[in-house]
């Protein structure tokens, strides 16, 4: 079974990488626990470059099959379960190329909370909460909030991020690298 009985299920997905953030994210996690025993932390991804410390922290964490859960070999059907039945997305990296999970979890309507890194603001705009890089304290309560507004109803919708399916992606870059090229000389 993929979840437990805790009301709020946070998720992380990406590979465990040191840019990835899990080190922030678990900062923060360990300082919600303290308050509160209705949540999880989830993170979907197998172990990448230079994350053992983080790998290392989940491994021996106190609440490692309890209240902290890590998915390793997830596929396809979990990593759509995981997001199904998850209340709140995390993206707590240092540094990213795009952001995937950002647009998954806007494609299901699932809340985000994001470093406020450039590309993340570029891409989610004020639709996703934002906390700064590195700053578990500061994710913890930016969680709080995301948290209360849930039970509120008052969530920011990421459902209004736009997304662009493969093709459009790949049709605009087409244009744009064709607007780049040089008009060929007339004979």
């Amino acid at each position: 079974r993929l979840f437990s009985d805790h009301r709020f299920n946070l998720l992380m997905v990406g590979t465990l990488e040191r840019r990835k953030g899990y080190d922030t994210a678990l900062v923060a996690f360990d300082i919600l626990v303290r308050d509160r025993t209705d949540i999880a932390l989830h993170i979907v991804g197998k172990p990448g470059l230079n994350a053992d410390d983080a790998i290392t922290r989940i491994q021996t964490h106190p609440l490692l099959g309890k209240s902290l859960f890590w998915h390793v070999g997830a596929g396809d059907d979990l990593l759509a379960e995981a997001y199904a039945r998850s209340q709140l997305l995390i993206a707590a990296s240092r540094a990213e190329g795009f952001g995937l999970p950002l647009v998954e979890a806007a494609q299901v309507g699932l809340p985000v909370v994001a470093s406020n890194l450039p590309v993340f603001t570029e891409i989610a705009g004020d639709h996703v909460y934002y906390f700064p890089v590195d700053d578990g304290e500061a994710l913890a309560t930016v969680i709080r909030t995301a948290l209360a507004d849930i039970a509120a109803g008052t969530a920011r919708r990421s459902s209004a991020i736009p997304v662009l399916t493969w093709r459009q992606s790949g049709d605009m870059l087409v244009d744009a690298v064709a607007a780049r090229l040089p008009t060929p000389a007339k004979p």
